[in-house]
């Protein structure tokens, strides 16, 4: 099991919320609409809402069908997010680090604008979430993500 712990919450909510519009655009490519850079609007894990001094300084950077996490302190690792045609359901595979090749499952929507999206970071890498909510121990994180430049 990966332990994904240096990869940081953000890094992987990031790379849920890639693969939320791409499974709704009927462009030839279904990441085209994510395309660009996105502040984290919200961030929740363990069952609690963190705190905004944790991510607003964060930038999420989508270029073809890869994501990374930027920071003040550097990036995360780059992901490929793997689409599920016809679902609302991804699969996020780490390019870079230790955790190289470790897949993490997960969910997504795209409503008013913004998209949120739930991933299994810490937990059981086979447990893909149900919903967009996260419990105490569970080893899931949830993110809502706007759109801030193309």
């Amino acid at each position: 099991m990966a332990s994904f712990k240096g990869l940081g919450i953000m890094g992987l909510l990031l790379v849920g919320l890639v693969i939320v519009m791409g499974a709704d655009s009927k462009a030839k490519d279904p990441l085209a609409d994510l395309h660009g850079k996105w502040k984290f609007v919200d961030v929740e894990g363990g069952g609690e809402k963190r705190p905004k001094e944790h991510f607003e300084e964060a930038t999420v950077n989508i270029v073809g069908n890869e994501f990374w996490v930027s920071k003040p302190t550097g990036n995360d690792p780059k992901f490929r997010i793997l689409l599920e045609s016809g679902k609302n359901t991804f699969d996020l595979e780490c390019l870079e680090g230790k955790d190289k090749g470790q897949i993490i499952p997960g969910i997504y929507s795209f409503k008013d604008g913004q998209f949120r999206f739930c991933i299994n970071i810490f937990g059981n890498p086979r447990r893909r979430p149900a919903d967009f909510t996260t419990h105490e121990g569970d080893g899931t994180a949830y993110a809502i993500l706007k759109q801030i430049d193309k």
